[in-house]
């Protein structure tokens, strides 16, 4: 923690309190992760499903707060690959879909919010009825509005199917730890990459951290790497920037990850 004049340890009712961390004397936050290892996780005893890469303290971060670290000093830029596993189900079934996912299903950035929730259910649950279990919780969960009733979730669920008729086959089936398999093993690939050139990479599932002067060679790995297992170009994105002024300042004092 950085003050004016002192260092200060925050109590724990302090820490979770929902303030401008100027209303406690402070200037600025600065934090050194303890975890700095990863290990993989597979699936049901089989090194076929899941194995992504889990342990490391970055990855429990919003996205907004991600944006404001710092790697040895150094500001860094997130890559993520858009609507990952979607666009895996159309290559696995031979198209190349570069279109935004939820843009016919959605009127709202509301709706948007819904239909991703729906999206990633339907794509981890093995059927129907545990896919509308999983929503309901989730919009409570994260209170987002909406009527929570089986037979409008069942709708939302019909009319993603409808949309997305050439991977609906997939839905509802337990496709997602095979998906996550796939994704594991292109970040590998990307880590792999990365590694040999000596450039310090953060692995977040689908998207990657790096100092910011590397993004164009994180970019090629990520672009080579996806197209080396599933055949077809995927589509690289920037992730979210800070989005209020506390995060910026946060942004500009720097976020150390040692």
């Amino acid at each position: 923690l950085i003050l004016s004049s002192m260092t200060k340890t925050l109590s724990e009712d302090e820490i979770w309190e929902k303030r401008p961390i100027s209303d406690f004397g402070l200037i600025g936050l600065r934090f050194q992760s303890k975890h700095q290892g990863l290990h993989r996780v597979f699936n049901n005893g089989t090194f076929e499903l899941g194995g992504r890469f889990y342990g490391a303290l970055h990855q429990s971060l919003p996205k907004e707060l991600r944006a404001c670290m710092r790697i040895n000093g150094e500001p860094t830029v997130e890559l993520d690959y858009s609507a990952l596993h979607i666009r895996m189900l159309y290559h696995m079934e031979g198209i190349d879909y570069r279109e935004d996912p939820y843009v016919a299903l959605c009127s709202s950035k509301g709706e948007r919010k819904i239909y991703k929730l729906v999206q990633l259910v339907s794509i981890n649950s093995d059927n129907e009825k545990q896919a509308i279990m999983a929503i309901r919780e989730q919009l409570r969960k994260n209170r987002i509005p909406f009527e929570i009733t089986d037979n409008s979730l069942r709708k939302c669920l019909q009319k993603f199917k409808y949309v997305h008729k050439h991977i609906a086959k997939y839905l509802n089936t337990g496709i997602g730890l095979v998906l996550q398999n796939l994704d594991s093993q292109i970040a590998e690939r990307v880590l792999m990459a990365m590694t040999e050139r000596q450039i310090p990479c953060l692995p977040v599932h689908d998207s990657f951290i790096v100092p910011a002067r590397h993004e164009d060679r994180l970019r090629e790995a990520m672009m080579r790497s996806y197209m080396e297992l599933m055949g077809f170009e995927p589509l690289v994105e920037r992730a979210n920037e800070p989005v209020n002024e506390e995060l910026e300042f946060l942004r500009s004092s720097g976020i150390g990850i040692c």
